[in-house]
C-alpha cells in the first residue's frame, strides 16, 4: 500500500472532520469543480490532486493541493457510501483565512453541482469507425454523408489496408481493405476528460454494435472520440492515427471489395432508445446489442467463444423468465426455451440443426470443449478423405446462431421488414 515517503507532505495538525452529503454520481463533478473554485479564489496558484494512503494505513485519501506553493494546508477527502468525510491538514500556523478559503471553495463547488447540475459546455467531438475482417466479409462504403439528429456520417476518401493473418495459411500477409466512417456530434458535458469522453465513448460503441447488426459486418472505433476534430497525427497516411497501414485510392484492386451502402434510417433513433432505456427489458435490449457485436467480432478466430455469445444474445431477449425448480429453485427449461426461440426466428430446417448449438455451448462453459479452428489457431484440415468438423461448425452452427441472434434484434427493436443480407 503506497505511503508518504520521506520528504513528502507530512500535517502536524488537522481540523475535525466533517461530513457532506454528495450522491455518487455527482462526486466527480464536484471534485472537478472544487479545483476550478479554490483556483478562482488564488489565480495565482496551481491546484492539483493526488491519491495517498498516509500513515501507512489502508484509508485512502483523496488529496487536493496547491502545486506551486506546497507548504499551504491541503484538503483531504475520504469517500464515503453516501458522500465524503473532509478535513484540512497543514504544517506550522494554523491560519483561520487557509480554512475559510478551503470551506467556502468546496460548498460552493457542491452547490453549483448539487442545486442545478452545474453549468455545462457543449463540446464538438469526431470519431473513426473501422470495418473489421469478420468470418464471412463483405467490405462496405458509407454512400453518401448523412445527417441523424445531432450526429453527422461520412466516409472519407481513399481506403485503410492493412495486413492480417490469413486463417486458411496462417500468415500475416492477407491486406484487408475498409473504407471509414468519420462520426461527428455534439455533447453536453462539465469536462470533457471526466464525463464527456467516457459518454461519447459508450455512444459510439453502440453505433458501432448497431452498424454491425444492420450492415451484418463488424465495426469498431478505430479512432477518437477527440474534442478536436480537425487533429492530424505526425507520420498518418490518412486522416487516423499510426503508421502500420496504407492509405489507397480507388485505383487499388481490393477497393472493389466496397460495396456502396445507405446509413440505416433508424440508426440514431435505436440508439437514443438504448442509451434512455428505463426498464429492465430496454436494458436487456442494450445488453444483447452489444453481446452480438462482441460475438462478430470473436467470430473469425475465437467461434466456439462466439457461439456462447450469440446464445447469450438469444436468450437475453427471451420474454419473461424461466421457472424455478420446486426442490431446488434452479431455473429450468432453457434448453427447450432456446429451441423455441430459434424457432421463431429461423427456416425449420436450419432451427431444427441450431438446437444442437445449446449443447455445443454448454460443453464449452462447462467442459472447455472447442469445436472451430481455434484448436489449430486458425489452420485448416486439408483432406479430401476426412470431414473439416471445425469449417462445418463455424459456417453452418455459428452462422445460424449469428442469423438467429441478429432476427431476435431486429425483431426487439421493432425495425421494418426483416433484416437484410449483407450489402
Amino acid at each position: 500500500m503506497p505511503t508518504l515517503p520521506k520528504g513528502w507532505f507530512h500535517p502536524d495538525w488537522g481540523e475535525p472532520p466533517w461530513y457532506m452529503a454528495i450522491p455518487a454520481q455527482h462526486k466527480d463533478e464536484v471534485h472537478h469543480r472544487l479545483v476550478q473554485a479554490i483556483t478562482r479564489r488564488s489565480p495565482s496558484s496551481s491546484y492539483g490532486t493526488q491519491t495517498i494512503w498516509p500513515y501507512d494505513s489502508d484509508v485512502r485519501v483523496e488529496e487536493v493541493h496547491c502545486s506551486n506553493e506546497p507548504e499551504r494546508p491541503r484538503l483531504w477527502i475520504v469517500n464515503m457510501s453516501e458522500g465524503w468525510l473532509v478535513t484540512v491538514v497543514g504544517t506550522g500556523e494554523r491560519r483561520e483565512d487557509d480554512l475559510l478559503h478551503w470551506r467556502e471553495s468546496l460548498n460552493e463547488a457542491a452547490n453549483d453541482t448539487l442545486s442545478d447540475g452545474g453549468p455545462r459546455t457543449t463540446v464538438t467531438w469526431a470519431a473513426y469507425l473501422v470495418q473489421e475482417p469478420g468470418l464471412m466479409f463483405t467490405g462496405v462504403r458509407l454512400e453518401v454523408r448523412t445527417v441523424q439528429g445531432d450526429l453527422t456520417f461520412e466516409s472519407p476518401a481513399g481506403t485503410l489496408k492493412v495486413d492480417v493473418s490469413d486463417n486458411l495459411f496462417q500468415v500475416w500477409a492477407r491486406p484487408h481493405y475498409s473504407a471509414l466512417i468519420r462520426v461527428e456530434g455534439r455533447h453536453e458535458c462539465y469536462s470533457w476528460i471526466s464525463d464527456g469522453l467516457p459518454a461519447v465513448a459508450l455512444r459510439l460503441r453502440r453505433i458501432a454494435a448497431l452498424l454491425t447488426v444492420a450492415w451484418d459486418t463488424p465495426w469498431i472505433v478505430r479512432d477518437g472520440p477527440t474534442d478536436r476534430p480537425g487533429a492530424t497525427w505526425m507520420g498518418a497516411a490518412g486522416p487516423v492515427s499510426g503508421s502500420s497501414y496504407e492509405w489507397v485510392d480507388d485505383t487499388d484492386v481490393g477497393v472493389s471489395l466496397t460495396v456502396p451502402a445507405a446509413l440505416p434510417a433508424w440508426l440514431a433513433e435505436c440508439d437514443s432508445r438504448i442509451a434512455a432505456a428505463s426498464t429492465r427489458r430496454a436494458r436487456a435490449v442494450g445488453r444483447a446489442i452489444l453481446m452480438h457485436h462482441e460475438a462478430m467480432l470473436l467470430q473469425r478466430r475465437h467461434p466456439s467463444v462466439a457461439l456462447l455469445a450469440f446464445v447469450a444474445a438469444i436468450e437475453t431477449l427471451a420474454p419473461g423468465q424461466l421457472p424455478r425448480c420446486a426442490s431446488c429453485s434452479a431455473r429450468t427449461g432453457s434448453g427447450e426455451r432456446f429451441r423455441n426461440l430459434v424457432d421463431s426466428v429461423l427456416p425449420p430446417d436450419e432451427a431444427s440443426a441450431l438446437a444442437d448449438a445449446y449443447e455445443r455451448r454448454s460443453r464449452t462453459v462447462h467442459d472447455s470443449f472447442l469445436y472451430g479452428s481455434e484448436l489449430m489457431d486458425g489452420g485448416r484440415h486439408f483432406s479430401i478423405f476426412v470431414p473439416d468438423d471445425a469449417l462445418v461448425f463455424e459456417l453452418s452452427l455459428v452462422r445460424s446462431a449469428q442469423r438467429a441472434s441478429r432476427a431476435m434484434i431486429w425483431s426487439t427493436l421493432g425495425l421494418p421488414e426483416q433484416p437484410p443480407t449483407a450489402p
